[in-house]
Formats: structure tokens, sequence, C-alpha cells
């Protein structure tokens, strides 16, 4: 049975693809349920035209004034309990017009707070673009452990005028049993 974190990012993904989206984005506003750019408003004027075509999530014209301290785009994943040995994968594919290391982050709540689980690996954005994959075994200090209300997937954007385009994104998990057996099996094979 597939987590409820993939099951739910899948739906969520599917609403943007299928969306027709052809709007300036605002700060925290929802360009698609679940899906949104954050950035710092009090340091930087952003202004992000984003519009969907076939065949990909969508493309984001950003044009940035100012020095904001966080630019990213963020992904609700909902609510669902992961364990310490659990591997949490990505598989992106997309292209900036400027190349950039993006770091992405889990953000978990808890209550009233919340509480990032960095993953452990980069992924290179390039105006070539392509698929790329990373896996992250969870520790038991992951706040994605015991901080489970609600997870989002946040990637971190460069603060300057760029365009995105985000091709395809899915999310994996294989449980720590599922992890042990998984030497036989694909990374591709897990992401269908």
């Amino acid at each position: 049975m597939p987590h409820p974190c993939v099951e739910d990012s899948a739906i969520t993904l599917h609403r943007l693809r299928q969306a027709t989206i052809m709007a300036p984005a605002e700060e925290g506003g929802h360009i698609s349920p679940n899906v949104y750019f954050s950035w710092d408003s009090a340091q930087a004027e952003v202004a992000i035209a984003v519009q969907s075509a076939p065949g990909q999530l969508l493309t984001a014209e950003v044009t940035l004034q100012g020095s904001p301290r966080w630019f990213a785009l963020n992904i609700g994943l909902g609510a669902g309990a992961f364990a310490a040995g659990d591997s949490f994968g990505l598989v992106i594919d997309a292209s900036s017009t400027v190349p950039f290391d993006c770091q992405p982050f889990v953000r978990s709540s808890k209550e009233d707070e919340t509480l990032d689980t960095i993953l452990a690996e980069e992924i290179r954005l390039t105006p070539a673009g392509g698929a790329s994959v990373m896996l992250h075994c969870i520790a038991a200090s992951d706040p994605l452990v015991w901080a489970g209300q609600f997870h989002t997937l946040i990637l971190p954007l460069p603060k300057q005028n760029f365009r995105l385009d985000l091709r395809d994104l899915r999310l994996l998990h294989l449980g720590s049993g599922e992890a042990a057996m998984a030497g036989q099996r694909t990374l591709t094979a897990v992401a269908v």
C-alpha cells in the first residue's frame, strides 16, 4: 500500500498538471491546491508569471527586486507517519535558465511549530534540464519521524530573475523493510 504522502502528493500534482494557469502568483497564495510560492516580502518584491502548458506541471517567469532571505516553491504532501530507517525520495524533471543547486527540505508541523528535515542530496537545475533522483534515509532525529501532522516539500529557488520549467515531480517512499529488499529493484520501478 502506498504511503499516504505519496498518494496525497500524486493527487496534488495531478491537479496542478490538469489546471489551466495563466496568472501572477501572490506570496503564499495557492496557484493550485497545496502548491504555492513563498518569499521574504519584507526584503524583496517578487513578480511571478505562472502558466501551465501541456506535458508539464508549471512554468514560472520570476522577476525579483531586493534581497529576500528566502524564496521557494512549496508543495503540500499531506499527513503521514514516517519511521527511522525509511527512505524518502524525489524524482524531478525541471530546468532553470539560471543554473543552481536546490537543497530540498520537508517542513513538518507539530501543534503550533514547524520543523525542517533537510534532505540528504541537492538537485542541480540547469538550462538543459533533465530528470534528477534523490533519496534520503530518514534518521530517528529527523522531524519527519516525530512531527507528522502535515508535511510540505520546499524547493528553495534562486534569488534573482529566472525562468523555471517544472515538467514532472514524484515522491517515493520505501519502508525500512522494503529498503532492505530493494537491492534488486530500481528507483524507476519504485517511483512508478
